[in-house]
């Protein structure tokens, strides 16, 4: 069943146009404990209507990945990075998600979480 997620993120830095990330899939790799989400980027004028005929803007894919690497705090999921306060009791980003999802959180939400996660990270700045 598709999820249909579309969020707006931040403007583009560069030229101040508007964007918005949406949902192509997910998958869990148990291999190597990690969940990559996988993104795309598109480019909209103050309209709403999608930028076209330039390549600078074509649509573009972003692969966001969770893993034991990334930690994160226990209760709330938020990275903490090594600099920060409650990095010595983070958990890694995948054992949370494999937490969250286990105790009713659903997968859409994480999902949602994670576009607005990746967009205050700066990951969909090119």
């Amino acid at each position: 069943m598709p999820l249909n997620i579309e969020k707006n993120i931040s403007n583009c830095p560069v030229s101040g146009l508007k964007r918005k990330a949406k949902h192509l899939s997910f998958k869990q790799d148990d291999e190597s404990f990690s969940v990559e989400h996988k993104i795309q980027v598109r480019y909209f004028n103050a309209d709403g209507t999608p930028v076209v005929g330039t390549s600078r803007f074509n649509p573009y894919p972003v692969t966001l990945t969770a893993d034991n690497e990334t930690k994160v705090n226990a209760q709330t999921g938020v990275i903490v990075d090594k600099d920060q306060e409650g990095y010595d009791t983070a958990i890694g980003q995948e054992e949370f998600l494999i937490w969250a999802t286990d105790n009713g959180v659903s997968i859409r939400s994480l999902l949602e979480v994670s576009i607005a996660t990746g967009d205050s990270r700066k990951k969909f700045d090119i």
